[in-house]
C-alpha cells in the first residue's frame, strides 16, 4: 500500500514539473504549445457544464488568433470526450435502467411463471445491493477519512503531509463537483431565472406566452424524472459536434455533417445520403468544381448567381431565398454571391454515386488551396491537352486564396450580364430534357398555414429533378408559442435542419430502450439477427418506448425515421425555422395523432392548449384552423384519438369474430 502511494505521489510531482515546462515554454516562444496547454487546462479544471467550456474555450480561439482553425478542432474533440465520458458514467451508474433491463431478461428467457418470478427477485435484490454501493461510492467524507488513513502508513513525515494536502484537495474538489451538480439540475432555479428573463419582454402577449414557455419546461423536468427519456440519442446532431469543415476561410465555409451510419447503426438506412452546408460572404465567388454525387441544393438565406456548366453549353440564372435546384453528378458549377452586405447560405443533399455515404468535390481552377486535379496529372499529358508550356501552366496552378475568394463589384456585374430568372443558354440552343435543372421556389406551395405556423412543401410530383431520387423538400415556420404534431411518416425518413430560432422537439422510438442499443453504443455495433431472434422460441415479448428529446438551436439537425411519432415545438420568444429533406417518399403520407382530423387538416395548433408527452396520446383541445383550401376551424373538446381508435379496433374485431 505504502509503495502504491508513494508512486502516486511520483507521478503527482511528475505531472506538476511537467506542466510548469509547459509554461516556462511561453517565456521562451514556445507560444503554440502552451496554448495547447490553456485548452488542456480549461477542459480539465472547471467542473462545470460541457458546452459552456466549449463556448468559452472557441471564444479564446477567435481572441488569440494563433491557428484558429487547430484550436477549434482541439476545443471539439475535448467537448466530446467530456460528453461521452459524462454519457458512459451516467449509463453505468443507472440501477433503475439495469434494473428495468433485467425484469425485461427475466420475462423473455423463463419459461414457467416460478422461474420468471425467482428472476424477478434477483433483480430485486441486485437493485438493493447497487443503491446502497452508490451511497457508499458516493459518501465524500469517507472517502476523506479512508484517504487519511492510508496517509497514516506513510514512513516519511513529508510524505504523509503531501498525501494530507492530496486528500484535502479531493474533498475540496468533490464539493465543488456537487454544489455544480446542484445547481446544475435545479429545476426551481432555472425556473425563476426563466420567468426573469421573460419580464424584458416589450410586449404583454410576448411575456405571457414567455411564461408559459417556463412553466411548461419546469413541467417537462418533473415529468422526466419518472419516465423514460433519452437525450444522448443518435438521431440529434448538433452544429458545434458532428460537423466535419472542408474548407473555411475569411468567405465563407463547407461544413459536412458527419456520416449518419457512422453515428449509429439505427441510421444505417441513410448511408447513402450526406448532408453539407455552404455559407459565402458578400461579393464572394464559389470557384468552378464538380462533385460525384446527384445534389439537391436550398437557398436557406441570401440571394446570388448559381452557373453550371455541362459539355460545351452553360446554364445561369439568380436564385434567391426559397430556391431549390438540382445539380447531376459531373456538372461543374460556381456560385455568385452579388450581395453586397448579406451572406448566401446553401444546404446541400448529396446522394454518392461511387462509394456509398462519400463524395467529393472536384476543383480543377485551383492550385495550392484548393489543389486544381490537373497538377496531378503528368507533364507531358497536360502540354499535349491543353498545348500549352508546362512553365505557363504551372503559374496557374499557384492560386492558394481558398475556395471561395472574393471579387470586384465590376467582375460581380459581368458575371451578371448572362444571369436571369430563366435560363439563359450561352452556348447552344437545345434546351430538350434540360429544363428539370430549373430552380423551384419552394414559396409556390404552401401547404398548410395558419397563425401558430406555415408549411410549405415541394413533393417529387411536383418537381421533376426530385422525382427520380424520391425527395421531398418542405419548409416550416412555426411561430413562437406554436407546435406541429404529433404525427408520424408513413414511409420517408426525414433529414430535418434548423434554419433559425430555437426550440425542441420529442420523438417516441421503441429502439433506444432495448438492451440492444445500449451495447452498440458501448461497442459501436449492432448484433445481426437481433430483431429476428428477439422472442423466437420465447413467448411474447413486452413493448417499451422511449421518449427522444432533442433540445434545439440554429445549425442542428435531427432525425425522424419512419413510423416515429413526433412533435416539434417552437421556443416562446422566436419562431422556429426547420428544413426538411424527406428521402423515400414517393408515396408518403403524414398521419396525424392528436385529434381525429383528416391528414389534409393543419398539424399547427397552439403550444399552450396541446399535452405532449404526458399521456398516451395528445389530449388537444383544439385544431386551429384547416388548410389553405378549407379555411374554416375544427373544435374537439376532451377527446383521445388513440383510445377511440383503440376501441373502434377492438369492438370491430370482436363483431369479427
Amino acid at each position: 500500500m505504502a509503495e502504491r502511494d508513494e508512486r502516486k505521489l511520483r507521478g503527482a510531482e511528475k505531472e506538476r514539473e511537467t506542466r510548469e515546462r509547459g509554461h516556462r515554454l511561453e517565456a521562451v516562444g514556445g507560444g503554440e504549445q502552451l496554448w495547447w496547454w490553456n485548452i488542456d487546462e480549461l477542459f480539465s479544471n472547471q467542473r462545470g457544464d460541457p458546452e459552456q467550456e466549449l463556448q468559452q474555450c472557441m471564444q479564446q480561439c477567435q481572441v488569440t488568433r494563433m491557428a484558429t482553425q487547430e484550436c477549434e478542432r482541439r476545443c471539439l474533440q475535448r467537448y466530446e470526450e467530456q460528453r461521452r465520458g459524462q454519457g458512459q458514467d451516467q449509463q453505468r451508474h443507472d440501477p433503475e435502467r439495469e434494473y428495468r433491463e433485467c425484469r425485461q431478461q427475466c420475462r423473455q428467457a423463463a419459461s414457467r411463471p416460478e422461474e420468471q418470478q425467482q428472476c424477478e427477485q434477483w433483480c430485486e435484490e441486485q437493485r438493493r445491493k447497487g443503491q446502497g454501493k452508490d451511497q457508499q461510492r458516493h459518501d465524500p467524507e469517507r472517502e476523506y477519512r479512508e484517504c487519511r488513513q492510508q496517509c497514516q502508513q506513510q514512513t516519511r513525515p513529508e510524505q504523509q503531509r503531501q498525501c494530507e494536502q492530496w486528500c484535502e484537495e479531493q474533498r475540496r474538489g468533490q464539493g465543488q463537483g456537487q454544489g455544480q451538480d446542484q445547481q446544475r439540475h435545479d429545476p426551481e432555479r432555472e425556473y425563476r431565472e426563466c420567468r426573469q428573463q421573460c419580464q424584458q419582454q416589450t410586449r404583454p402577449e410576448q411575456q405571457r406566452q414567455c411564461e408559459q414557455w417556463c412553466e411548461e419546461q419546469r413541467r417537462g423536468q418533473g415529468q422526466g424524472q419518472d419516465q423514460q427519456e433519452r437525450e444522448d440519442h443518435p438521431y440529434h446532431f448538433r452544429r458545434l459536434q458532428h460537423y466535419e469543415t472542408r474548407y473555411r476561410s475569411e468567405q465563407g465555409r463547407l461544413e459536412v455533417l458527419q456520416r449518419f451510419d457512422r453515428r449509429s447503426n439505427l441510421l444505417k438506412g441513410l448511408k447513402d445520403y450526406r448532408v453539407a452546408v455552404l455559407e459565402a460572404s458578400p461579393n464572394t465567388v464559389v470557384l468552378p468544381h464538380h462533385c460525384d454525387a446527384e445534389s439537391i441544393y436550398f437557398v436557406a438565406k441570401g440571394n446570388g448567381i448559381v452557373n453550371l456548366v455541362r459539355k460545351e453549353k452553360r446554364q445561369s440564372y439568380n436564385v434567391r431565398y426559397g430556391d431549390i435546384f438540382k445539380v447531376q453528378a459531373g456538372t461543374i458549377i460556381y456560385l455568385v454571391n452579388n450581395h453586397e452586405r448579406e451572406d448566401l447560405y446553401i444546404v446541400k443533399l448529396a446522394v454518392p454515386v461511387n462509394t456509398p455515404g462519400h463524395f467529393e468535390d472536384f476543383f480543377g481552377a485551383g492550385g495550392e488551396n484548393p489543389e486544381s486535379f490537373y497538377k496531378s496529372f503528368s507533364q507531358g499529358i497536360l502540354e499535349a491537352a491543353f498545348n500549352v508550356d508546362y512553365g505557363r501552366l504551372q503559374k496557374l496552378f499557384q492560386q492558394s486564396l481558398g475556395p471561395i475568394v472574393r471579387v470586384s463589384r465590376e467582375q460581380i456585374q459581368a458575371l451578371s450580364r448572362h444571369s436571369s430568372n430563366a435560363n439563359s443558354w450561352i452556348f447552344g440552343s437545345d434546351r430538350r430534357g434540360d429544363e428539370e435543372e430549373e430552380p423551384y421556389r419552394i414559396t409556390k406551395r404552401k401547404t398548410e398555414s395558419n397563425q401558430y405556423g406555415q408549411l410549405y412543401e415541394v413533393r417529387p410530383d411536383d418537381y421533376n429533378p426530385l422525382k427520380k431520387l424520391g425527395i421531398t423538400v418542405s419548409f416550416q415556420n412555426i411561430t413562437n408559442g406554436g407546435m406541429v404534431g404529433p404525427y408520424y411518416n408513413s414511409i420517408a425518413t426525414t433529414l430535418a435542419l434548423v434554419v433559425d430560432g430555437s426550440g425542441y422537439s420529442e420523438m417516441v422510438c421503441p429502439h433506444l430502450s432495448s438492451s440492444s442499443y445500449e451495447r452498440e453504443s458501448q461497442r459501436g455495433e449492432w448484433e445481426e439477427g437481433q430483431e429476428g431472434s428477439r422472442g423466437e422460441g420465447q413467448g411474447q415479448r413486452g413493448v417499451s418506448y422511449t421518449r427522444a428529446r432533442s433540445n434545439l438551436s440554429k445549425g442542428d439537425w435531427f432525425i425522424i425515421p419512419a413510423g416515429h411519432p413526433v412533435a416539434t415545438v417552437s421556443s416562446a420568444n422566436q419562431n422556429l425555422q426547420v428544413l426538411c429533406f424527406e428521402v423515400n417518399s414517393w408515396t408518403n403520407e403524414k398521419i396525424p395523432l392528436a385529434d381525429d382530423v383528416d391528414p389534409q387538416t393543419s398539424f399547427y395548433v397552439e403550444r399552450s392548449n396541446a399535452q405532449v408527452g404526458g399521456h398516451a396520446g395528445a389530449q388537444t383541445e383544439k385544431v386551429l384552423s384547416q388548410s389553405s383550401n378549407d379555411q374554416g376551424s375544427r373544435h374537439f373538446e376532451d377527446q383521445n384519438t388513440l383510445l377511440v381508435v383503440m376501441v373502434d379496433f377492438a369492438l370491430s374485431e370482436a363483431r369479427g369474430a
